[in-house]
């Protein structure tokens, strides 16, 4: 057990070791510059008897040529004794590290996680992971001690040490570019390098036609995101054949067969899994969960076919290193073709903690184990999905499209939205010389409790001919659908010139007064869609009201596509929103005062705005005489 004394004084090393460099040279070499220190520190340690190199040789290069290559290879010797760093910073190295073994040469040395960082100083070369995400992804898969364990992109060495401490045999090679110069350090602050290297495969030899031949126990995958399979570049002597739950995405040519799949998270999924003997966890970007395409291709090989996906997780933002990206972790299992899929929301499972660290919420690890593994409690976080739920959703893996199931029940029977409503698109936005100029409702608009009816400031310009079906009335229900979605307001008594189709050819807003502006028709704005109620068989604002709650809202995310704008479509929105039609009017009935209190409190507050805001100028006034 590590003395936490210990650990702080070695993590606070580590940061000083790291600042000799930074100011001349980038945070990669900073960061193998500081663990390089550390791990000669450690062999210069008299806790397992002889040091292999004493502590006052550490200034000779002659002295680290004489180190073991499989615990310091050539590239960290090269880069502390590089031209470009004098002697004054090897000097100033020396002192920190001899005093870690002065004063902690017979404790543990603790750095697997000291590449997460500490306020702005995030490693950004490689995959980082904070220490949570990492014992989540060993705890999902929980493999025993000598099982063999595959982690093909582990570039900080922080699941792989995880593993060696366990007693593992782990497995490092794998595609893209490697590089085992950190792991071998970490190895060597251990204390017993020579029992953890025999436990570790660098290298795994190509056959007489280029395949790897590797069949690991378990797997820890994470592929790097968004980028392209090359011809070339060595990826598809990985891709293994003849699994069932693979058909569809794999062809064969000739003797060999190849996954059709070319970006690169589908692809590590296809041709990484066929090679593992009894669990594997992925961490992917959520775009595989419900994409189009390759990987809609994707999923329905793997349900259909053997169903290997026993859960899908959605996890926190701000678990890699240097970037806000969101992930979700897949486990699969070789075990007989299951019925369901668990699926969990842990995006926010996380807790505030007081830290240095860039990262201020900490990922509650236990939590989102026994969501995974144990009985459902609350839905709205975990639930089982069948497989035919999931088939009838077109294989869409996202847990927030099967949760709150109980919910929707007890709110009584449901209608799709397209039962309810008629949907008004806006027209295409173009520059003829005859086109009508009209108002737009937009983000401007949305959010607003009382119903809207004045300060569409934006215009554009249409055909004439899409004016009739393109207008929008009172009781229509704006709603966005491009970039934040859900947004929502409802429109109110609108005054608008009947004649305008004549009188607004070819004006610009900038030509007429604000007065006869007020008159021009009003259309959804590019990135909204309008609602129409038919309000025989429901009431607009009880329908509004709902497409402000929160059973709304997770409905909507669940539809949501698109990696870096988000959107949904308004077919998928007619055909997937469930509404509560019997139970939101009754809502409605019996809190309609509640309702009107709530639009004048909203009032109220924009009027006080314009007060503090006319103050203000007024005060700026005088202040400027």
């Amino acid at each position: 057990m590590i003395e936490k004394n210990a650990s702080t004084a070695v993590q606070g090393a580590f940061w000083r070791l790291m600042d000799i460099t930074h100011k001349s040279h980038s945070i990669e070499s900073g960061w193998l510059f500081a663990l390089t220190w550390l791990a000669v520190g450690r062999l210069a340690c008299p806790h397992t008897g002889a040091p292999l190199i004493p502590v006052n040789e550490m200034l000779t290069k002659e002295a680290w040529d004489g180190l073991p290559e499989d615990l310091v290879p050539d590239e960290a010797r090269d880069m502390v004794w590089r031209r470009d760093y004098e002697q004054s910073s090897r000097i100033e190295a020396l002192k920190i590290v001899s005093e870690l073994i002065e004063h902690h040469a017979g404790q543990g040395w603790d750095v697997i996680d000291a590449a997460w960082g500490s306020g702005d100083r995030y490693l950004q070369g490689g995959l980082v992971l904070s220490p949570e995400l990492c014992d989540l992804l060993m705890g999902a898969i929980d493999p025993p001690e000598g099982a063999s364990l595959w982690l093909p992109f582990d570039s900080a060495g922080q699941l792989s040490l995880r593993a060696l401490r366990r007693g593992m045999r782990v497995i490092v090679d794998g595609p893209g570019r490697r590089n085992e110069t950190p792991l071998r350090l970490l190895i060597a602050l251990e204390g017993i390098p020579e029992e953890m290297l025999s436990r570790v495969v660098f290298k795994v030899e190509a056959g007489s036609d280029g395949s790897r031949s590797i069949q690991p126990d378990y797997l820890i995958a994470i592929p790097p995101f968004n980028e392209k399979i090359q011809p070339g570049a060595g990826w598809r002597q990985w891709e293994a054949s003849g699994d069932s739950a693979m058909e569809g995405i794999t062809a064969r040519y000739g003797p060999i067969s190849k996954v059709q799949l070319e970006r690169s998270e589908g692809w590590a999924i296809a041709a990484l899994w066929p090679r593992v003997q009894k669990k594997a966890v992925y961490v992917v970007p959520p775009s595989v969960l419900f994409a189009r395409g390759q990987e809609e291709r994707l999923r329905e090989s793997l349900i259909l076919n053997g169903a290997p996906i026993e859960s899908v997780t959605m996890l926190p933002s701000r678990q890699f290193g240097g970037t806000t990206i969101s992930t979700a972790m897949m486990v699969m299992s070789r075990v007989p073709a299951r019925r369901s899929i668990r699926l969990v929301d842990a995006s926010s499972m996380t807790d505030d903690v007081k830290s240095s660290m860039r990262s201020s919420k900490a990922l509650r690890v236990n939590d989102v184990l026994g969501l995974l593994t144990g009985p459902l409690a609350e839905d709205h976080l975990a639930c089982d999905a069948e497989i035919s739920q999931i088939e009838a959703q077109d294989f869409n893996l996202l847990p927030a499209r099967y949760m709150g199931a109980s919910a929707m029940a007890a709110a009584g029977p449901h209608r799709a939205l397209g039962e309810l409503v008629t949907i008004i698109r806006p027209p295409p936005v173009v520059k003829d010389q005859g086109a009508v100029l009209v108002r737009e409702a937009g983000f401007a608009e949305l959010d607003k409790w009382s119903p809207v009816a004045t300060g569409f400031a934006k215009t554009a310009t249409i055909q004439s001919r899409k004016l009739e079906q393109a207008m929008l009335r009172e009781d229509d229900i704006l709603l966005s659908i491009k970039g934040t979605l859900g947004k929502t307001a409802i429109l109110g008594a609108i005054p608008a010139d009947p004649a305008w189709v004549k009188r607004g050819l070819g004006l610009r807003s900038e030509d007429i007064s604000e007065v006869d502006l007020a008159a021009a028709p009003i259309i959804a704005s590019q990135s909204c869609i309008a609602l129409r109620v038919d309000k025989s068989v429901c009431d607009p604002l009880a329908l509004f009201l709902f497409l402000r709650s929160d059973s709304f809202k997770s409905q909507i995310e669940a539809l949501r596509v698109g990696a870096v704008i988000a959107h949904v479509t308004p077919t998928t929105l007619l055909k997937a929103i469930q509404v509560p039609v019997s139970a939101i009017e009754a809502q409605v009935s019996s809190s309609g005062s509640r309702y009107e209190e709530l639009c004048r409190l909203e009032r109220l507050i924009e009027d006080s705005q314009r007060q503090i805001e006319d103050i203000r100028a007024t005060l700026g006034g005088v202040l400027h005489e």
